[in-house]
């Protein structure tokens, strides 16, 4: 494998200057190792790491890692040149990649009461495999332990819900979290949206019922990795984590939707779009910030309803929401004009008056609606620019049939000539 820097930095020749501030900024000391004499040294080696791509599966922090370790053992033998970087950065990398993958298991804890009278549930996606359980395997239980710098940590804090097991075979323990983090991160979508409940009013609460625990312990072969460092969730906030927690027997009544859900996820041919839009949804209803959760459902709505990349109005976004509605296709439009409204003036005035409004929820009902039904239903549809432009087709059937005439004639003088058989 080969590493090389990215465009941007190719097109404007700031690589080389980077590397003319990181070399000033360090220099070689007495005993042979290296001093930082500039200030921002931390943030030219975030420059450093995000200038260089593989096309290997490397995660970015394996790959910022060595970038760093590369420079600095080069810097040691004197002024770090590009052709000399990209070298090392390519052998190290090169080691890294050869490594055996081993198996890694992460585990949390599951915000399901009830536990020790149900069954357990298995999934897996994307070759992690996950199950909850109410009682951890005797290999993984772990008593409380210190961290200098961080204090107590007691991993058996919340003793009366159960765990989430992940397990997965990875060449480190970077890529085994980016791996079980991505596939929890879509198993919690999924499981928040499938079976969701309607509200009268929106609460300043969490509308999801599953989330990470406020610590994720990691193993590899068996052996605790976290000793000295430490995996957790910042957002945890055990007042909301305790309060109406959902029953065991509830979430194993879904599992199998979730599961379905999951398959058919995999394997789709939107699959990406559709994931960053279950994504975006489920971190809104996680939230109990009301602002940030709208933000992130109008986020769903333009990884769904738009190319990456393109710019693409909200009213051509609104207008693809609401292509499929009947008589009312007014009225949903503008409940939607609405909530577009009340995130304008979060964004440009800082406004959280109309957070609260309902309406947030029914543009997470839109999206969600619509995104179930390409998940089970549109795996016919080969790319999302082939869905988009479905979406916006005229309604009118007249029109329709005008265009579908169109479009033949269009064939026929490509194929002979005439527009007429």
């Amino acid at each position: 494998m080969t590493v090389s820097y990215k465009p941007k930095w190719q097109k404007s020749g700031n690589l080389s200057r980077l590397l003319r501030e990181l070399n000033e900024g360090t220099e070689l000391n007495e005993n042979g190792g290296i001093t930082f004499t500039a200030s921002d040294h931390q943030d030219l080696f975030f420059l450093l790491a995000d200038s260089v791509t593989s096309k290997s599966d490397l995660t970015r922090r394996d790959l910022s890692g060595i970038s760093y370790r590369s420079f600095i053992e080069l810097r040691k033998q004197g002024e770090v040149k590009l052709k000399p970087l990209l070298a090392e950065i390519s052998r190290r990398s090169n080691e890294l990649l050869s490594s055996e993958r081993i198996q890694h298991t992460m585990w949390s804890h599951m915000r399901l009461k009830q536990m020790a009278f149900h069954p357990g549930c298995r999934f897996e996606f994307d070759g992690v495999r996950i199950r909850t359980v109410a009682r951890l395997p005797k290999w993984l239980r772990l008593s409380e332990y210190f961290i200098s710098g961080i204090g107590r940590i007691n991993p058996n804090e919340l003793s009366f819900f159960g765990y989430v097991i992940a397990t997965t075979d990875a060449r480190n323990e970077n890529e085994a979290s980016e791996k079980i983090f991505a596939a929890l991160d879509v198993f919690f979508a999924v499981a928040n949206t499938r079976n969701r409940s309607l509200e009268m009013w929106v609460q300043r609460r969490p509308t999801a019922k599953f989330w990470l625990g406020p610590y994720q312990f990691f193993f590899a072969k068996r052996k605790f990795l976290g000793n000295d460092r430490l995996w957790s969730n910042p957002s945890f906030d055990k007042r909301e984590w305790e309060l109406f927690p959902t029953d065991a027997r509830k979430f194993n009544e879904n599992a199998p939707g979730v599961r379905r859900a999951l398959s058919k996820l995999q394997i789709h041919p939107l699959r990406k779009p559709l994931e960053e839009a279950f994504r975006f949804v489920s971190e809104g209803m996680v939230s109990a910030d009301l602002a940030f959760r709208l933000m992130r459902f109008w986020s769903a709505a333009e990884s769904l309803y738009s190319i990456r990349n393109q710019k693409t109005s909200m009213s051509v976004i609104i207008d693809r929401m609401v292509f499929a509605d009947g008589d009312e296709k007014w009225l949903t439009k503008s409940k939607l004009q609405r909530a577009y409204e009340i995130r304008n003036e979060y964004v440009h005035r800082g406004s959280s008056a109309g957070d609260d409004s309902p309406l947030v929820q029914h543009l997470r009902e839109v999206i969600l609606s619509f995104l179930y039904y390409i998940l089970f239903n549109g795996d016919d549809i080969e790319s999302h620019e082939e869905l988009l432009m479905m979406l916006d087709l005229p309604k009118d059937v007249e029109a329709l049939t005008r265009r579908a005439t169109a479009i033949e004639r269009r064939r026929l003088i490509q194929d002979t000539g005439r527009h007429r058989a």
